[in-house]
């Protein structure tokens, strides 16, 4: 429980995906593997409040973090299997891999994925580096956006299939399905010890919906996350690519966080909540 005591937030991982309308499932995935990618969490304050700031109102274009040397780096992409974003699989489409290279949105060095790895010749090294992935074909996956620790150098990018978001969404009390213009957002909270954490609440400005994970599927009717941590915010305008949205995590002084977000998007963020010293 997180009541009477003050923590600091830290984001591990956050990846935003571009959307197209329509899903199928990929049949040429490789053989499921427990996730090395990490998860994501959010929590919307009271039931479907999604947030109605218009996008001016929300919008933030304050410097990114520049922790950090500029590295040459190497890494994987694997897409998610389910709703729980817990087991992956190796993606083996090709598709193209961005990752932050400056203090701004636009500050993305760019490299090609064959399939199975990519290389960047320069991006930072840091605990919460910006990426991006986008396939060469959309049918099955979204693009990616997503903030990793580079400090140890390999990183795995994730990937959000179509068919998960489409799941997620069916289960809102209003029918809705993800728009080609808006953006989504996954996100999981966990503590220092990587357990998720339940009774969160987040406000996500400017998003149409909001379900919270509720044992084996979705619900719009909570006011905060379960044992699951998970929270996904539906249809949440953005005007361009990487535009910077802040999230109020709206328990107690849990301080606003910042996320990159693009239009026909997803992005994926694990948040890791440290419990201050008495």
């Amino acid at each position: 429980m997180l009541s009477g005591h003050r923590y600091n937030l830290t984001f591990l991982y956050v990846c935003a995906v571009a959307v197209s309308i329509g899903c199928s499932k990929s049949e040429d995935r490789a053989p499921p593997r427990e996730s090395s990618v990490g998860t994501g969490s959010t929590t919307i304050s009271g039931p479907g409040a999604a947030g109605s700031a218009s996008t001016a109102d929300v919008e933030t274009d304050a410097p990114l973090s520049t922790e950090g040397e500029s590295i040459m780096l190497t890494g994987a992409v694997e897409a998610f299997l389910d709703d729980r974003f817990r087991l992956s699989s190796p993606l083996t489409e090709t598709g193209s891999v961005f990752g932050q290279s400056g203090d701004n949105s636009e500050d993305f060095s760019s490299t090609n994925y064959d399939g199975a790895s990519y290389t960047l010749a320069s991006v930072l090294s840091s605990s919460g580096t910006w990426f991006e992935y986008i396939p060469d074909d959309s049918l099955n996956d979204f693009a990616t956006l997503t903030q990793l620790d580079t400090l140890a150098g390999e990183t795995t990018l994730p990937v959000v299939p179509r068919f998960v978001i489409e799941e997620v969404m069916s289960l809102a009390s209003t029918l809705a399905k993800p728009e080609g213009d808006k953006a989504q957002l996954i996100l999981r909270l966990i503590d220092t010890e990587e357990n998720e954490l339940s009774n969160i609440e987040v406000l996500v400005p400017g998003s149409e919906l909001g379900l919270y994970a509720n044992g084996d599927t979705w619900s719009d009717l909570l006011n905060s996350t379960t044992t699951s941590g998970l929270f996904f915010a539906g249809n949440i305008n953005v005007t361009a690519p990487r535009t910077q949205i802040p999230i109020t995590l709206n328990n107690g002084d849990l301080p606003t966080r910042v996320v990159l977000l693009s239009p026909g998007s997803v992005t994926y963020v694990q948040v890791k909540i440290e419990e201050d010293a008495p």
